[in-house]
């Protein structure tokens, strides 16, 4: 029940939280935006002196953490005393390697309740706390948990208002910005925008295409005009939409009418042909998907190059492995391919020349792929190379930053910011900073900025700095982009670290508050109602946030343990990843209806799985899971398993698991 409905909302048209509160930060314009410091001084300076000599409160606000939720606080306080606020170590980190501690142990202490005072919504006992502060560096993430409070402090827009004119550029800007736009009455003028640093421009590792999505995206109203080239696109959908239904037929039958003949040119027609091939393919119609695709690859392989893909691995299940070898090497010579596609198509050709006997020709190609070790293949042909595992992971940023680097990095506010924060244990905050910090970071910035982000638990801001690195040097930062986060399970791991983290890096990018347009939430992306299973079947109840690290990865690896026990998936790895992507009940219709045995080909398998997605997030997830395995200085029997063309399956390595009391070494 929210504040209102049960009439106790704070009437906050009198309140000075929008005047004095910020007036307090006049005092010190070193933790307010440039652009803010003249608006201070117009207009806060009288309310301040007002406040001081009403003995009102100077400051506060703040937002709702869910550990500091949870927290049993103290009742009946009464004084301002340190003590009676029940202070002592409460959830504070005594020190960072090699970073200057930011808050003094009081005012780390003093913080460190206010956030808890107010997540309880005891703004009164909070306000004799903040008039104490002697730094107010983080008045700003204060103020703002107060204001969006859920249930215990209703912000008007005037509060809203001038927190953008003092607080603009911190992380929650963009929240406070659309709440203050909606009680904007009418005739005021708008708050001041929020502030988003300039990103550079990089790749995004792991989210190229999969090997068998669609690559070309030729049209036929490409060279047509008017009414015509309006019909060839509407034609073109009708054609795309049978073919995600499922129905290749009448798919077949629009592409051999008279319309489409008419309209459509030999490079638009060849596409057309190979995308139902794809189609004829997953549904083990593997002849009629040669048919199709072997032809029009031949015909228009300069503009729809794709089609090599599709026919090498009709021939390949055809048990035409000369044709497959052709087909694989035309593909894998294509000029333009990403990192993934060259890597598959090279991979096999050097299948397909090893299964003829041609082993130098075969190594060649392997040699290939292997050139792009943080991909699938590229992976299993290291693998079967018995190439060095360690050598794709170069010295870290971070090993390289040097103390004129940390002072340079502590210049900037969201730096300090950061690192106060995470000194009274307020990591998401503190990820939040570092993440803009990364995203404004200069490239010889990097190593200061991937420290901080390992300091304080940030690992998506530590793969935002490492994609610009490798965005500006061509080389990844692998430690970066791949981060191990500070995150246990509640209760230990009863799964492997490194297939969760394998997951949270594909589902979420380790951002604990990620929701998807369908609704999966956190770390690991689950869906509320599985997830409410699960904790039934815990034992946990309902109310729990899958926005807290340690409770989604609880979740996460009990939902991955449910496939596990189930007979049709077991350990089979690529079962698992495929239920938990795609669902169970799909993996179970896949394989009836193509007669998935154990004698299989695994990687023909994965290529030809109906769900451009879930084939994506399958090879994404092994691909990340071996990584981290190099990265925990653990072997990978999943990846040993593929190179030698066997199914891989789930093996327990990791020495936390079943260690309730496990946990990753502390970098706080």
């Amino acid at each position: 029940m929210s504040c209102r409905e049960a009439g106790a909302c704070r009437d906050t048209t009198s309140s000075p939280i929008n005047v004095a509160i910020m007036a307090s930060e006049s005092n010190d314009a070193r933790h307010q935006p440039r652009s803010a410091r003249s608006f201070a001084r117009a207009i806060v300076a009288p309310a301040v002196a007002l406040a001081l000599l009403l003995g009102g409160p100077v400051a506060s606000g703040v937002f709702i953490t869910r550990a500091h939720a949870e927290t049993s606080l103290p009742t009946g306080l009464e004084t301002a005393d340190d003590a009676d606020f029940g202070m002592a170590g409460f959830g504070l980190v005594d020190s960072f390697e090699e970073w200057p501690q930011v808050l003094s142990d009081a005012d780390a202490e003093r913080y460190a309740r206010i956030f808890a005072l107010q997540s309880d919504g005891r703004f009164d006992d909070a306000d004799r706390l903040i008039a104490r502060l002697g730094d107010r560096l983080l008045m700003g993430h204060v103020t703002e948990q107060r204001l969006m409070h859920p249930t215990a402090y209703t912000a008007s827009y005037d509060e809203l208002r001038d927190w953008m004119a003092f607080y603009g550029d911190h992380p929650d800007a963009e929240r406070i910005y659309a709440l203050a736009m909606k009680r904007r009455p009418g005739g005021e003028a708008r708050p001041r925008e929020p502030e988003r640093p300039e990103e550079t421009a990089m790749p995004v590792a792991n989210r190229q295409p999969s090997t068998i999505d669609q690559l070309d995206s030729y049209s036929a109203a490409d060279r047509l005009k008017g009414a015509q080239a309006k019909r060839a696109r509407a034609l073109e959908a009708q054609i795309a939409a049978r073919v995600r239904k499922g129905e290749a037929e009448a798919a077949e039958k629009l592409i051999g009418s008279a319309e489409v003949q008419k309209l459509f040119d030999r490079p638009a027609l060849d596409q057309a042909r190979i995308r139902v091939a794809s189609l004829h393919l997953m549904q083990g119609q593997t002849a009629r998907a040669y048919e199709l695709a072997g032809p029009a690859a031949d015909r228009s392989a300069a503009i729809v190059p794709y089609g090599h893909w599709t026919a090498g691995l009709a021939a390949w299940k055809l048990g035409r492995v000369e044709t497959a070898r052709r087909h694989f090497e035309l593909f894998a010579r294509t000029a333009g391919l990403s990192a993934w596609n060259e890597a598959a198509g090279a991979f096999w050709a050097a299948r397909t020349n090893m299964a003829l006997g041609d082993f130098d020709t075969a190594q060649t190609w392997l040699d290939r792929a292997a050139r792009q070790p943080l991909t699938f293949y590229g992976q299993i042909a290291r693998a079967m190379l018995g190439a060095p595992t360690g050598d794709v992971w170069q010295p870290s940023l971070a090993g390289g930053v040097t103390p004129g680097l940390r002072r340079a990095l502590l210049q900037n506010e969201g730096a300090r910011r950061a690192l106060a924060l995470a000194q009274i244990g307020e990591y998401d905050r503190a990820a939040g900073e570092v993440e803009l910090v990364a995203a404004a970071a200069a490239p010889e910035e990097a190593p200061a900025v991937v420290e901080l982000a390992e300091q304080v638990n940030a690992p998506e801001a530590a793969t935002v700095i490492g994609r610009k690195v490798a965005a500006a040097s061509g080389m990844p930062d692998v430690a970066s982009i791949f981060p191990v986060p500070d995150y246990t399970p509640r209760g230990g791991f009863s799964v492997d670290r490194a297939l969760l983290y394998a997951l949270a890096r594909k589902e979420s990018n380790f951002n604990p508050h990620a929701v998807s347009p369908a609704g999966a939430r956190g770390l690991m992306q689950l869906m509320p109602g599985t997830a409410q299973l699960v904790a039934n079947s815990l034992g946990l109840g309902g109310g729990l946030s899958l926005s807290r690290p340690d409770v989604n990865l609880q979740l996460g690896q009990a939902y991955l343990r449910r496939l596990m026990d189930e007979p049709y998936i077991g350990n089979n790895l690529v079962n698992v990843l495929v239920a938990y992507n795609a669902g169970p009940g799909n993996l179970r219709r896949w394989q009836d209806g193509r007669g998935i045995s154990a004698d299989d080909d695994p990687l023909f398998f994965v290529e030809t799985i109906p769900v451009a997605e879930t084939r994506d997030f399958l090879e994404q997830v092994l691909t990340n899971l071996w990584i981290y395995r190099n990265r925990l200085g653990q072997t990978s029997p999943s990846l040993a398993a593929l190179a030698e063309g066997d199914w891989p399956s789930y093996e327990t390595i990791d020495g936390n698991v079943g260690n309730d009391n496990a946990a990753i070494a502390s970098r706080r």
